[in-house]
Formats: structure tokens, sequence, C-alpha cells
């Protein structure tokens, strides 16, 4: 009986999810889409959303192997440098691969703890860099948050730290 009961249970978290769902998505509005195309880029598809009150969200579908649709809240973009060298061969790429993070809010808890927020992240690899660059003109429209990484900055100089002076007056600490 108890199975039942369990089975039974789980089918109704499982309705009341996709009730849920359906509200949200008929509160947005679909904002704008991308489509990666070529035989040199992945098959993903973005839908960016638009609530009437906060952030964009943003909807990830990919094809192959380990796909999984993301649907979250849109935090930032991160744009990494290319890679050159083939880490596991430790050789030089014919062509460096371009990369992109696109980072989005989830929410959840660790062993029956209580629930938080956190921000995950996707990165997408791109041989092609007229893809890479349309998809991030298209975020970046989206999103107010975009780190480049590909820039490397000077580095200041900084001084030396001076020894700290020993204090004149000690206070001794009173116990109580």
């Amino acid at each position: 009986m108890s199975g039942k009961s369990s089975i039974n249970i789980l089918k109704e978290l499982r309705k009341n999810a996709n009730k849920a769902l359906k509200q949200k998505l008929e509160e947005l509005t679909k904002v704008g889409s991308w489509s990666s195309h070529g035989t040199k880029s992945p098959k993903i598809t973005i839908d960016v959303y638009k609530p009437k009150k906060s952030n964009y969200y943003i909807n990830i579908k990919n094809k192959g192997p380990f796909s999984k649709i993301h649907f979250a809240p849109l935090k930032g973009i991160t744009l990494l440098p290319p890679l050159e060298i083939d880490y596991i061969r430790k050789k030089p790429l014919k062509e460096p691969e371009h990369r992109i993070t696109i980072k989005y809010s989830k929410t959840g808890s660790h062993h029956g703890s209580r629930m938080f927020s956190y921000v995950e992240g996707m990165t997408l690899f791109f041989k092609d860099e007229t893809q890479f660059n349309s998809l991030f003109k298209f975020l970046k429209k989206y999103t107010p948050n975009v780190v480049d990484k590909r820039v490397k900055n000077k580095k200041d100089k900084r001084t030396k730290r001076t020894k700290q002076t020993k204090r004149t007056k000690r206070t001794k600490r009173r116990r109580r």
C-alpha cells in the first residue's frame, strides 16, 4: 500500500509542477530567439522571454547525448579566451575554439535542507567565429552583466608594504 501511495504523491507533484510552468509561460512574452546553424557549430536553440516585472528568462535547448533544457532567469554572460591548444593531446588546434558562458539563476536544496538560490553556468564552444559573434550580439541585448576575459589587463605595480609600527599604548583585556 505504501508503494502505491508514494507513486500517487509523485504523480500529483508532477502535475502541480506542470501547472505552475504553464502559468509561468502564460505570463511571459517571447522577446527573441537564436539558433545555431552550420556543420561546425553545436545544435542549440536559445529563446528569451520577458516577464511583466522581473528580468529576462532564458530557455536553452541543445541536441545530443547530454541534452538538457535550461529554463531560468538570465544573470549574465562571460566571454572566455579562445582555446588554441588541445589540453588532452597537448598539441595546437587547427582552428581556435571560441567560448562563451551563459549564467542563469537556479534554486535548490541539499539533502532536504532549506532552499536557496545559486548561479549556474553553461559554457558553449564554437569553432566558427561568426556564430560566436552572432550569439554574443544576441545575448548582449538582454543582459547588462557582460564580462570579457579575452582582454588582458595590465597589472599595476604594487608598492612594498611597510612593516607595521608597534603600538605605543597597549590595552589589557579584561576578563569577566
